[in-house]
Formats: C-alpha cells, sequence, structure tokens
C-alpha cells in the first residue's frame, strides 16, 4: 500500500489533512489543546530525529517512529487551524456593532448575486463610522441590497464601497431540516449580514488607489470581452447566456433557461470551471508550442500561463472553482518545466493542500468537494474508458473516438460527482445523469 502511494506524497499528506481539519471543526475543545498536543510531538519528533543521527550504523531513512510523529504533527497543526477559522473572530470585528446604525467601509470581493428581493455581494470590512469617529474594523459583512432584479448595482469585484445599515447576525434556521444560513456563511469565515433598503444606502468608491492590476488589465478585459459579444451575438438572451458561460455572470441568464438546467440537473456547465480554465490554457500552449521544446522556453510558458490565469481568475470574479483549476494547472506545469514525471492525482492534492492550508474550511464547501471528486474521478476512470476505442478500426475510427473520449471524460465526471450531488440535494436523477452526456460534449464544443 505505501509503495504504491510512494509517487503521491501529497495525496498522503491530505489523507492526514483532511480528517485533521474535521477533527478541529467537530470537537469543540479550547485551541491550546491542540498547540499543547502539537508542541509535545514537536519535542518528540525532534528527539526522534537526533537518535537517528547518532545511532550506528547511521540510518539513511528516519525511523518509522519519526514519521508517525511528523503525520501527528500536521494533524495538530491543521487541527488548530481550523479549530481557530472556525470558532475565534477579531477583537475588532464587525460583531462589536450588532444592532447599531454605522456606517461600514470595505473591498467587495466577491460579484453580486441575484435573489428573488434584488442583490447580495460580501464585503471585506476595513473601517466602521459610528457616528462620532472613524475605527479600523475588519471582518466578512454579507451585505443584501433589497432592487429589482433586473436592475443590477454598479458594483464589481474589487470595488470600495459604503454601506449604511446595522450589522445583524445572519438568522439560524427556523425549524429542524432547514438550510442554515448561519452555518454555511460561518464556513466562509462570515458572521454578519446588513441588509440595504435601496441603492440610496451605499456609495461606491470604484477600486482603491492600490488596485491598478485591477485598473489596467481586469477592468478593460473585461471591457474587451463584453464589447466583443455584443458585437457577435445579437439576441439579448443569447447574449446573457454567453456572460454568464464565459465571464461567470450567471445572474445574467434567463430565469427560465437556468430553470431548465436545473431540472435537468445540468446548472453546473453555466458555472465558471476547469473547463474555462482549460480552454485558456490550451489556447496559450497551441500559440507557444514551440518554445516548449527547451527549458528555458518551457519556464516562459509556465510564466505566461500562470499570468494568463491570474487575469481569468480576476476578470471571472476570483470564483473558487477557477482557483482550485488554475492552482494545479500552475503546479502541473511547474513540474513539467523542471523536467520532473507528473502524476496528476498528486497535482490535485498538491493544490488542494496549498488551498486548505490557506482556508481550511473550504473542505466543508460543496463546490470544492464536487471539484475534487469530478477531477478525481476524471484521472481515475476515465483511462478505463478510454481503453474501449483502442481497438477501434476504419475510415471513422479517429472521429468515434474522439467522440467517445469527450462522452467519456463526461461519463467518468459525472459519476464522481453523482454522490455529493444526492447528499447536499437530495436528489440523484438518472435522467440528470444522462443529461450530462449531450450538455457537457456541446457547451465544451461551443466554448472552443
Amino acid at each position: 500500500m505505501f509503495s504504491m502511494l510512494a509517487s503521491y506524497p501529497a495525496l498522503r499528506l491530505l489523507c492526514i489533512v483532511c480528517p485533521a481539519i474535521v477533527s478541529g471543526v467537530y470537537f469543540d475543545v479550547a485551541l491550546h489543546f491542540w498547540l499543547y498536543a502539537g508542541l509535545g510531538v514537536f519535542f518528540a519528533m525532534c528527539a526522534g530525529l537526533i537518535v537517528n543521527v547518532v545511532s550506528k550504523p547511521r540510518r539513511d531513512a528516519p525511523f518509522s517512529s519519526v514519521v508517525v510523529l511528523y503525520g501527528l504533527l500536521m494533524f495538530c497543526g491543521f487541527a488548530a487551524w481550523s479549530s481557530y477559522s472556525y470558532r475565534y473572530v477579531s477583537g475588532d470585528t464587525v460583531l462589536r456593532y450588532l444592532g447599531k446604525d454605522v456606517l461600514v467601509y470595505g473591498n467587495v470581493i466577491t460579484k453580486p448575486g441575484r435573489s428573488a428581493a434584488g442583490f447580495s455581494w460580501v464585503v471585506d470590512v476595513e473601517q466602521v463610522f459610528d457616528g462620532e469617529r472613524y475605527i479600523p474594523a475588519s471582518g466578512k459583512l454579507q451585505v443584501f441590497l433589497r432592487s429589482d432584479p433586473a436592475m443590477r448595482p454598479a458594483v464589481s469585484t474589487g470595488d470600495r464601497i459604503w454601506v449604511k445599515g446595522r450589522p445583524e447576525l445572519i438568522s439560524p434556521p427556523r425549524n429542524p431540516g432547514d438550510f442554515d444560513a448561519r452555518e454555511y456563511y460561518r464556513m466562509s469565515g462570515i458572521w454578519a449580514s446588513m441588509y440595504l433598503y435601496g441603492p440610496w444606502m451605499m456609495v461606491n468608491s470604484g477600486p482603491g488607489s492600490d488596485s491598478r492590476f485591477l485598473v489596467s488589465v481586469v477592468r478593460p478585459l473585461q471591457e474587451f470581452l463584453q464589447e466583443s459579444m455584443d458585437m457577435l451575438i445579437s439576441g439579448e438572451d443569447e447574449r446573457n447566456f454567453f456572460y454568464g458561460l464565459v465571464l461567470g455572470e450567471r445572474d445574467m441568464i434567463d430565469e427560465g433557461t437556468y430553470e431548465h438546467f436545473r431540472r435537468t440537473a445540468t446548472a453546473h456547465v453555466l458555472a465558471i470551471s476547469g473547463l474555462h480554465v482549460g480552454l485558456v490554457v490550451l489556447l496559450v500552449l497551441i500559440v507557444l508550442q514551440r518554445l516548449r521544446t527547451t527549458s528555458a522556453g518551457r519556464w516562459v510558458v509556465f510564466g505566461l500561463v500562470a499570468f494568463m490565469l491570474l487575469v481569468y481568475c480576476q476578470v471571472t470574479g476570483n470564483a473558487p472553482s477557477v482557483r482550485r483549476a488554475s492552482v494545479m494547472t500552475v503546479i502541473l506545469l511547474g513540474g513539467y518545466a523542471m523536467g520532473r514525471k507528473i502524476y496528476p492525482l498528486n497535482s490535485l492534492a498538491a493544490a488542494d493542500l496549498l488551498m486548505l492550508s490557506l482556508h481550511p474550511l473550504e473542505l466543508y464547501q460543496a463546490g470544492f468537494l464536487m471539484t475534487n471528486a469530478a477531477v478525481a474521478s476524471i484521472l481515475l476512470v476515465f483511462p478505463l474508458l478510454a481503453r474501449i476505442s483502442v481497438s477501434w478500426k476504419g475510415r471513422s475510427a479517429s472521429l468515434r473516438t474522439a467522440i467517445w473520449n469527450s462522452l467519456g471524460i463526461t461519463i467518468a465526471a459525472t459519476a464522481g460527482v453523482a454522490p455529493l450531488i444526492a447528499l447536499y440535494f437530495g436528489t440523484c436523477s438518472i435522467i440528470g445523469l444522462l443529461a450530462n452526456l449531450p450538455v457537457v460534449f456541446l457547451v465544451t464544443v461551443m466554448l472552443y
């Protein structure tokens, strides 16, 4: 078993990190419990390493006990980090002003999402005006704006805005079994919300002075893509559909159209995901194919791809699914540039470790789990499906193989996420599984 995982060090570590994060959230123990436990394990591991160094004959590999202690150290560290992220907030957080009418200033970190009563987005709070003075503050605030759903507010990711209202704790579920909005937002580090009765209760100051990259690169590219789609696509519904498909503006898609996708369990194709990241990477690799023949050229391609993905993440509102796919792609291309053998499953685990190190509670996000389930299923199941077409012969063999491989990827990804769809949404439609095959294939062709 261990020899099989020898080429997957990130995967081995991820098998320790995930239970550690769950333990930190599930077990309601004091933070110092994990810290003291980790400190004890650290000293024990140091003692084991010293014994390994001074032992005669000297061992080339560390004692198995040292390896176990290292795993325990990682377990305690991530358990402490997840417990802190889940239970503790800063002393200057916006929660200090619950129930008070204040002015809140901060940075918009998510795109406005449409609802039946208006729009909502998340603000990373920087300061609060309580009527007498400006006070530095922190924390994330979920802002709800009452507005006509057809009138999209002039708010974009990266804008600095003032909002006037009364911060309140996010409401718990009213009945057992109802959706727990408080727990859902808590997993994203959001504890409070503010309701705005109209657009007059906010002032948008635009991007801050430190947002040169946003102003000089991201916003012009967004405008260029929108203008291009306005010129090339005449129908309003079709144009809004492509806005959602390419730029992540899913709220602009017609409600009837979105409902059709939702009922057939194919709404996930409307979300910005690894499919879009793959398109960006493919275009760059095709154009710069000749550069990849030398070591220096591979690093040039790696830098350009990383920059393009950084820009695309910002253009699409820094969606979590795009971040995950981008990090994995950068790790894969980094290994290729260094001339190392690439193990995609290990790269997926390395991307997960990086993101969980920054935000451990992302493990509880449905999107995080579905993305990993889809990619892992493609990596493990698709090679088995691809073997079916190896023996195909004839003039149309290449065409049939290409179509089968495209469908095989869809089948593998759908099979991977089906259990999670059943878990989170309480349904697993056979019709939805079948509908995903042509829908995902056609959307892929549409994008490319």
